[in-house]
């Protein structure tokens, strides 16, 4: 879950490399060049998705914290809390006292809010509800109820938070300054867009704001139960032009379950011209802002997929978390798969050379 500071300086990432055969995650912070890797965090519970705030002091991030018997529940009921932490280290703050999950924290532009997914409690069968809380703990508060996805993505100026309800169909945007929270009902049986046949569960995936703040991208698919798990099939990519109120179906997405929770499929380029870069299998391609044209590929080693904080702030460099092994190995606590590792990359628009960042 690798993540650019704001000066594209420095690298925020989680790993289990103090503890290889755990499966519990520490911070780390590291070089641009992939020196100086120093360990942030060093509790005995996990601690995942790491972000830098804009001003690239405090770093917010998801914690396992232990439940009201002074346990971890086992599978995806582990309680989780938002928390920051300087960029040093030190100075752990708790933001989301009160819940029992809380989950894909997630910075204002402008520094002043922290969004997050959150439960009041057990997740269950129960769809989550849109949180924001200052960066000091105050002002914790709900903007939307039953909100059907995780994805989740702020307006380039910070007044918006966009969202999707009703099996992945309503695309939701809700003021940041709204005094009383949005309660969405989820729709069954709804009709993937350009598609004639009507899917029990359909689901978007992945939402991004462009960084001028004309579009937003999502991919869209739905969800089907094999062998035990639940797969995310028949992948779309959609952009909608807010200026021409228009919201096109584009080209397929792969589909895969390499990403878990993990990676996303999209993430905005910046620039100039504001690009689309788009999770295609073993290779990501680069789109144009209407997401028609490719601009061109990027072809990691292995399974490189992207991460939330995967594009510097420039627009000129991604990070890839990229695995020689099958896409599922890397993510299971399983002792036997020890000498499976995960790396970081980075790779250069320009020159489209990518290079290896992390070790062990």
């Amino acid at each position: 879950m690798p993540s650019w500071s704001p000066n594209g300086r420095k690298i925020v990432f989680a790993s289990n490399r103090a503890r290889p055969t755990s499966g519990i995650d520490q911070l780390y912070v590291m070089k641009a060049d992939g020196r100086g890797v120093r360990q942030l965090t060093h509790s005995a519970l996990a601690a995942s998705e790491p972000s830098f705030s804009p001003d690239g002091k405090r770093i917010v991030y998801t914690a396992s914290v232990l439940d009201s018997s002074g346990d971890q529940s086992p599978g995806n009921e582990e309680p989780n809390a938002i928390e920051t932490i300087s960029a040093e280290g030190t100075n752990r703050r708790l933001l989301t006292r009160g819940l029992k999950y809380a989950y894909r924290p997630t910075w204002a532009p402008d520094g002043r809010w922290i969004a997050f997914i959150g439960h009041r409690n057990s997740p269950g069968p129960h769809d989550p509800d849109l949180y924001v809380v200052r960066p000091d703990g105050r002002g914790l508060h709900r903007l939307a109820i039953n909100i059907d996805t995780p994805a989740l993505a702020w307006s380039p100026d910070s007044k918006e938070i966009a969202f999707t309800a009703g099996n992945g169909q309503q695309l939701h945007r809700v003021p940041v300054s709204a005094i009383r929270p949005v309660r969405l009902v989820g729709r069954l049986g709804a009709k993937l867009p350009g598609s004639s046949v009507r899917f029990a569960d359909a689901v978007t995936t992945d939402i991004a704001w462009s960084p001028d703040g004309s579009k937003i991208a999502g991919v869209m698919g739905t969800t089907v139960v094999s062998g035990g798990s639940i797969d995310v099939e028949y992948r779309r990519l959609w952009i909608n032009d807010l200026k021409n109120h228009q919201m096109r179906l584009l080209r397929p997405i792969i589909d895969t379950n390499c990403l878990l929770d993990s990676g996303v499929t999209i993430t905005w380029l910046r620039g100039r011209r504001p690009r689309l870069a788009v999770f295609a299998g073993k290779r990501t391609d680069i789109l144009s802002a209407n997401g028609r044209r490719t601009l061109g590929s990027l072809r990691p080693p292995n399974r490189g997929f992207l991460a939330a904080g995967s594009a510097s702030p420039g627009g000129s460099r991604v990070l890839f978390v990229d695995s020689p092994s099958d896409c599922w190995a890397i993510y299971f606590d399983d002792p036997s798969l020890a000498a499976i590792h995960s790396a970081i990359d980075v790779a250069n628009l320009k020159s489209g050379r990518i290079r290896q960042l992390t070790r062990g």
